[in-house]
C-alpha cells in the first residue's frame, strides 16, 4: 500500500517490518545503507518463491541452499547445485596480457594486522573432497602452499605441496613437493 516515496529515507531515519525486536530493519545511518535482521534468524532473497540467497545467523552466505554444510571447514561462503552451475566463475574482461586472481592470504596477527608469517606456516590449501557416506569432510586430494624459510620485508620463501589419500586411509600423504630452491621431491 505504500508509493515508492514513502521508502525514500534521509540520513538515519529506520523503517522497521515486525517487532524491533524481532523484524526487520531497514536505514540509512549517514555513510551506510544498512539491512538488519534484529532476530535470531535468516536474511533470504527469493525469486520464483523459492530463496536463491540465503545469509544466516553465523554469518555464512549460502547460494542455492539454506542451511549451511561441512566441506573439509564450515566455510563463510558455499554454493550448491545440482548442475553445471555448481561453480564459481572469476572472469576478467580486458583487451591486454592480465588473468583474474583467486589470492589466499595469511598473517599471524588479527584482522587488519600484517604479523608476520613464519617458517612452515600453511599459507592456503585447496582441498578435493568427495561424500563418503558419512560427511564431506575427508579429502581425497589436496594442493597446499607453505612457508619456506624465514620470511622478511617483501621477502616470503615458499613451497607447493600435493597430497592424496591412501585407500584405506583417513588423512591425505604429501607424493610431491616443490620448495624455495625449485628443487621438485617426488614420493620421498
Amino acid at each position: 500500500d505504500k508509493s515508492a516515496d514513502d521508502l525514500i529515507f534521509s540520513d538515519n531515519s529506520k523503517a522497521v517490518f515486525g517487532t524491533s525486536s524481532d523484524g526487520l530493519e531497514i536505514f540509512h545511518n549517514g555513510s551506510n545503507s544498512i539491512i538488519n535482521d534484529q532476530g535470531t534468524g535468516t536474511l533470504q532473497f527469493q525469486t520464483g518463491g523459492s530463496s536463491k540467497v540465503t545469509i544466516n545467523n553465523s554469518g555464512r552466505l549460502l547460494v542455492g541452499q539454506t542451511t549451511s554444510y561441512e566441506i573439509y571447514a564450515n566455510s563463510l561462503f558455499q554454493v550448491s547445485a545440482t548442475g553445471g552451475e555448481a561453480a564459481i566463475s572469476v572472469t576478467r574482461w580486458s583487451n591486454n596480457s592480465s588473468s583474474p586472481y583467486l589470492n589466499f592470504g595469511k598473517s599471524r596477527g588479527g584482522i587488519g594486522s600484517y604479523t608476520v608469517v613464519q617458517d612452515d606456516d600453511r599459507l592456503g590449501q585447496i582441498n578435493f573432497c568427495g561424500a563418503d557416506g558419512t560427511d564431506l569432510v575427508s579429502p581425497a586430494a589436496g594442493i597446499a602452499a607453505y612457508v619456506d624459510g624465514t620470511p622478511g620485508g617483501n621477502d616470503m620463501p615458499g613451497r607447493l605441496v600435493f597430497f592424496t589419500a591412501s585407500d584405506g586411509g583417513v588423512a591425505e600423504t604429501e607424493r610431491m613437493r616443490i620448495n624455495a630452491a625449485g628443487d621438485v621431491i617426488v614420493g620421498a
